[in-house]
Parts: structure tokens; C-alpha cells; sequence
């Protein structure tokens, strides 16, 4: 079921699409749709970057050019890794609640802010690798506005704490052997189906 809804969205929203209408208390609610290229910190003849995406709603309060966004989406994120010569990829699967605060200038909009990331289930994933459940991410952004209702978006996240570990056993008790971030780039098209101040 999970998967069925992921491809009629990809397909019914090819870009990110993003709607939304505005809020008599000038907030804005929507649907999003992304894309998003992940990488680790690992040696690049270990680790390549991986395509993933995102679904997920928008929910933001505006006032004048400002504006404080708290967001809801569920994200699948992959990891290349390479041993022995072979790519193995991994997928994880993650409910994220970004939190940041917007300014627009003219045609471009700037975003800072954090994301939470609470992990739901991970493929394929070694029996040596311990995925935290939660973690967070630095998110610094961007939008362009081509036109009245059509946006282009771009945002860069950077893990603050360790989305994964390597550990060994010593007897019963673990030895953490490597902590690893994820950096991710998010990128696509918002469009705006209603907008009560236009």
C-alpha cells in the first residue's frame, strides 16, 4: 500500500509539487512531493551519493515577507556502499518534522531552520550497523519564484547528530567503531493553488 501511494503521487506530481491555500490567520497548508540526493561521510571510493524522495504536508504562518513553516513528510533516503568492490544500496525510510523560519525578498526566499528525523524501518541494513531513531539536521534553503504560483526550491540538510554507528561486541557490551552523518540536497517545484491575498 505504502508503495502504491509513493507511485501514483510521483506520477500525479512529477516536479514537487506543492499546493497550498492561505489561512484566514495568513498560514498556508499543502502537500509536497520531492527529490533528494543523499551522501555519507565515507570515503568516496566507499560510499556514492543515492537518489531518494519525499512526500509530505506544509503547514505555515506567514507575516509581511517572513514566515515560521513546520512541516510533516515521510522521506526515503538510500545509501551507496561499495565492498569487495560490489554497491550494495541501502533505503531508509523516515517520518521528518522540519521546523524553519522564511524570509522572501523580491523573487527569492531563503530558509533556515531543523529537521527532526525519526526512522521507521531500514532495508537491507548489516547486523553491525545501528541506526539511531532519531536524529537532527541543519536545513539551509532556497526558492526561486518564476512566477505568480510556480516556485522552484532547493534545500540543503546536514546532519547534526549521527544518523548511524559501526560497533563491535567486546563480550556482551558494544564498541562504538565509526559514527556517520548524512548530508542530503532537496530539490523540486512548488506550485500554489490558491492564494486568498492574490
Amino acid at each position: 500500500m505504502k508503495n502504491k501511494i509513493i507511485i501514483i503521487l510521483l506520477l500525479v506530481l512529477p516536479f514537487s509539487l506543492h499546493a497550498q491555500y492561505k489561512l484566514n490567520i495568513n498560514g498556508a497548508v499543502g502537500i509536497e512531493n520531492g527529490y533528494l540526493i543523499s551522501s555519507i561521510n565515507l570515503d568516496k571510493n566507499i560510499n556514492t551519493p543515492a537518489y531518494g524522495y519525499q512526500v509530505g504536508l506544509v503547514n505555515s504562518y506567514s507575516f509581511k515577507k517572513n514566515s515560521l513553516n513546520v512541516d510533516l513528510s515521510y522521506i526515503i533516503k538510500k545509501d551507496n556502499r561499495y565492498f569487495d568492490n560490489k554497491k550494495t544500496t541501502y533505503k531508509y525510510h523516515y517520518i521528518t518534522i522540519p521546523v524553519y523560519y522564511g524570509i522572501q525578498k523580491n523573487k527569492i526566499g531563503f530558509n533556515l531552520g531543523f529537521t527532526n528525523n525519526f526512522a521507521l524501518n531500514i532495508e537491507k541494513v548489516p547486523s553491525d550497523f545501528f541506526i539511531n531513531k532519531y536524529n537532527v539536521s541543519l536545513l539551509l534553503g532556497g526558492t526561486y519564484k518564476i512566477n505568480e504560483k510556480l516556485n522552484f526550491r532547493l534545500d540543503l540538510l546536514h546532519d547534526i547528530t549521527p544518523f548511524d554507528y559501526i560497533y563491535s561486541y567486546n563480550g556482551s557490551e558494544k564498541d562504538i567503531l565509526g559514527s556517520y552523518y548524512m548530508y542530503n540536497a532537496m530539490f523540486g517545484l512548488s506550485y500554489t493553488i490558491f492564494d486568498k491575498n492574490n
